[in-house]
């Protein structure tokens, strides 16, 4: 009887060994692909940064939603 209950394909060594100029390629594949990506959440976060910044700040209090004001009150001296 064998041990092995499941022969799962690519046991052992894969029949293609990579080179290094393969390996290179295929990462720098791989990056010019995200780039478009990383440009989109860079530019977002630049985005987001701006509209913090033109952000109007005033001193009223914080307003918790969905807290009834003395449980919010609590809640904010606690630092919770």
């Amino acid at each position: 009887m064998t041990a092995d209950v499941i022969s799962f394909p690519g046991d052992g060594l894969p029949d293609h060994q990579w080179t290094e100029a393969e390996i290179d390629k295929c990462h720098g594949d791989a990056f010019r692909d995200l780039e478009m990506s990383l440009r989109d959440c860079v530019r977002m976060s630049e985005i987001a940064a701006e509209m913090m910044s033109r952000a109007k700040i005033d001193n009223t209090p914080l307003k918790l939603r969905g807290i009834p004001p003395r449980r919010a009150a609590d809640a904010a001296g606690k630092g919770i």
